[in-house]
């Protein structure tokens, strides 16, 4: 069903984001690191795991709404957080600052 597949991608990716910023903080907060990429954990197969993750969840949200009634219109709130974050201020901000 919808539901079930909307709430199992949404646990992915609350589960990939949490774990893709816990990394990150545990990085972070290592003074030997400073001003270093993170390249471990999650953070070697993509540049910005979180905000994956992030979008993960909200198509997971999606496909939940798609079991109701005219869910599938909720379409517009998934592809506007994957565009937000990928082309105006998640991905584009950071890559700025390196």
């Amino acid at each position: 069903t919808y539901e079930l597949c909307g709430v199992s991608l949404f646990l992915f990716g609350l589960i990939f984001e949490a774990i893709a910023d816990n990394q990150l903080k545990t990085f972070i907060t290592n003074p030997e690191n400073k001003g270093k990429l993170m390249t471990l954990g999650l953070w070697r197969y993509s540049r910005h795991p979180n905000y994956f993750g992030e979008a993960v969840l909200w198509w997971g949200i999606y496909l939940i709404a798609c079991g109701t009634y005219k869910g599938w219109i909720t379409i517009w709130s998934a592809v506007v957080i994957t565009l937000l974050l990928r082309y105006v201020s998640g991905v584009p901000f950071l890559e700025r600052k390196y």
